[in-house]
């Protein structure tokens, strides 16, 4: 067998056809398509197996789902090529591109240089737009060279799924992939230890793979997720520690922990940014007083920003935000980003006073939240139309000085003042609020159908200190 090409597969069913079909109009011999079904509960098997009968070629494994990393190390426990290469399920590959891989590699095993990787170039996809990505160009595409000896190779594109790498190199050097379920990142370990373990790499001007990009500006908004960088490169150092990397390789493994956790931290959602930036700044002070970074053998504009972030956090968290403004979908969650200075539970805390727009069951729900967390400054709840919620029966008077809402009642029980098992909040309507009202802090809960129209009638109102009780404020809760 020449060549196995494995494509792990999780609910892409959207995308799989395109995939599948890339790899079936490969023109090529020998080879086998490893299809790796995760656990699926799309119809991604389905296509899976329509493919199965179409071409023989295809090798189809089902599974109960592990996650990406484990998906991978069972591909190349049972590839049986000569070469492995890598496609993921929502990208697609050239018409034969594999083929040119592969032709490259046999191609120097005649002068009895055999590679241990041959990589090439691939084109962005999104939104029907493709752009062809060029990593490689400014490297020679000629001569085969030893990666370490080239360290700017490390500091491009990570694109694992553009190279094939021979197989018995892999099992040789015993790299696979990080094995952590719902993980991120699990390509970055097993693309820097096959760099840091090959003794000869090639590279071809050809476009492979057509990658998809239009959920690449998504942010990490799981809490489970935004340290998982951490992870791979605690792996990573492991794995260079069993095999004994001399200092070349751990000065240049930290400027390529630095580039990873500052892409991390664009990606991350603003009330992320703050916590992970502090074990960011303490991880690398260490490894600045130990010795570790190595000006000379950095770029420059990794070690002016590395000193900036060591000699002023402050200033390097706010001079990325403009950079990495597209993370914010939405101006209210800004105050949310603030309060992760300090925590969000103090930071409301601090507030003079905080109103909850929605009397309804999303507003009386994020009330009990708020109060559950020990949040007692909360002063009433707005509504846009207060004559309008003077029919339910929570509303205990029509004056405006007295309103209040029965936030333990349910629409069909009738509210009681004297009740002791009541608690009962005073309400006001929106366009009745005074300059001071308006200038506490305001909690949107409502409904999605209603959010935009009450964020503009707070913006006409004049109300500035507004954020949305969402999932995202939940989870900041949680933390």
């Amino acid at each position: 067998m020449k060549l196995s090409i494995i494509t792990p597969i999780y609910n892409t069913s959207e995308y799989l056809t395109q995939c599948l079909k890339s790899l079936r109009n490969q023109n090529m011999g020998e080879v086998e398509f490893i299809c790796i079904n995760d656990g699926s509960t799309d119809n991604s098997l389905e296509i899976l197996k329509e493919y199965a009968v179409l071409d023989s070629r295809f090798v189809i494994i089902d599974k109960e789902n592990e996650g990406f990393g484990r998906t991978l190390n069972l591909g190349l426990e049972v590839a049986k090529g000569e070469y492995i290469g890598f496609l993921e399920s929502d990208d697609y590959a050239e018409p034969d591109a594999y083929k040119r891989l592969y032709e490259r590699a046999v191609g120097l095993a005649d002068s009895l240089l055999i590679p241990d990787i041959v990589k090439g170039n691939y084109r962005r996809l999104s939104s029907n737009n493709i752009k062809a990505v060029l990593p490689y160009e400014k490297f020679n595409y000629s001569v085969p060279f030893e990666p370490i000896d080239i360290p700017e190779i490390f500091k491009v594109d990570i694109c694992y799924w553009t190279g094939i790498y021979r197989r018995d190199f892999l099992i040789n050097n015993n790299i696979r992939f990080h094995e952590t379920p719902g993980a991120s990142y699990q390509d970055t370990s097993f693309y820097y230890l096959a760099l840091m373990c090959a003794e000869s790499m090639v590279l071809i001007p050809d476009e492979i793979v057509n990658y998809r990009t239009d959920n690449e500006a998504s942010s990490v908004n799981d809490k489970r997720k935004v340290y998982c960088i951490k992870d791979e490169f605690k792996y990573l150092e492991t794995e260079m520690i069993k095999r004994r990397f001399g200092d070349r390789y751990w000065y240049l493994e930290a400027e390529l922990k630095f580039m990873a956790y500052c892409f991390n931290f664009e990606r991350v959602m603003d009330y992320y940014k703050y916590p992970f930036l502090e074990c960011f700044r303490a991880e690398f002070q260490k490894l600045y007083d130990d010795g570790m970074i190595k000006e000379k053998l950095w770029g420059a504009g990794n070690y002016k920003n590395l000193m900036l972030l060591l000699n002023n956090p402050e200033e390097f968290y706010e001079s990325s935000l403009p950079a990495i403004r597209y993370t914010i979908t939405d101006k209210y969650h800004d105050r949310l980003f603030e309060y992760s200075k300090r925590g969000i539970i103090q930071g409301l805390k601090d507030e003079s006073g905080i109103y909850i727009y929605g009397a309804g069951i999303v507003g009386k729900r994020w009330y009990r939240i708020l109060k559950e967390h020990g949040i007692d400054n909360i002063l009433g709840f707005i509504v846009t139309d207060k004559a309008a919620m003077s029919a339910r029966t929570e509303l205990l008077s029509e004056n405006r000085e007295s309103d209040c809402l029965n936030v333990n009642a349910t629409n069909t029980s009738i509210a009681n003042a004297n009740n002791t098992n009541d608690e009962v909040i005073p309400i006001y309507q929106a366009d009745e609020l005074d300059a001071q009202e308006k200038e506490r802090l305001v909690i949107i809960a409502v409904g999605k159908k209603f959010l935009t129209e009450i964020k503009k009638n707070l913006k006409y109102l004049g109300c500035k200190n507004v954020i949305v009780a969402d999932e995202y404020m939940r989870e900041m809760l949680k933390s």
